[in-house]
């Protein structure tokens, strides 16, 4: 049952967007989805780097998870509370689109850093490769991260 709930949704989400002109909430959207994909992820990395210290990794990952669009619960929220519902769904399409500039942006951005990660040959892995090759959702084993086989992707130096 809880495995539904996200599809389920989706379709929610999509029904009422049948529904709803985005047009008509269109400054309200935009005016979210600049904060959302804007400021916030720029406040992240200058909080994870510069106050928090992070390591590259850790500061990239974070930034890129934070310049996400909105979520579909907030459509689901805002309909179980019955407020703002056309604003949720409009904004849920508004930072959908945005969002494909702002983290390929973000992605570029951190594309030259080193991230002190090492490949199979101990050659650093820029920060592209190590997104592409290290499984970030395992959880990192003994300085490594292992892929479902048990080998290693990626060893932290």
């Amino acid at each position: 049952m809880g495995s539904a709930a996200i599809p389920v949704a989706l379709v929610a989400v999509g029904g009422r967007l049948a529904y709803i002109k985005v047009g008509d909430n269109l400054l309200p959207s935009l005016y979210v989805a600049v904060f959302k994909l804007g400021l916030m992820p720029l406040a992240v990395y200058l909080t994870a780097q510069y106050v928090f210290g992070l390591e590259p990794l850790f500061v990239a990952t974070i930034t890129v998870l934070s310049a996400m669009p909105t979520g579909v619960f907030t459509a689901v929220f805002a309909a179980h509370y019955q407020t703002a519902e056309a604003e949720a769904a409009s904004t849920i399409v508004v930072t959908t689109i945005m969002s494909a500039v702002t983290i390929s942006l973000w992605l570029g951005f951190f594309s030259d850093i080193e991230i002190g990660c090492t490949g199979e040959k101990g050659a650093p892995l820029s920060a592209p490769s190590a997104f592409r090759w290290a499984n970030l959702f395992a959880f990192p084993y003994g300085g490594a991260f292992f892929s479902k086989s048990g080998r290693p992707f990626a060893r932290i130096i």
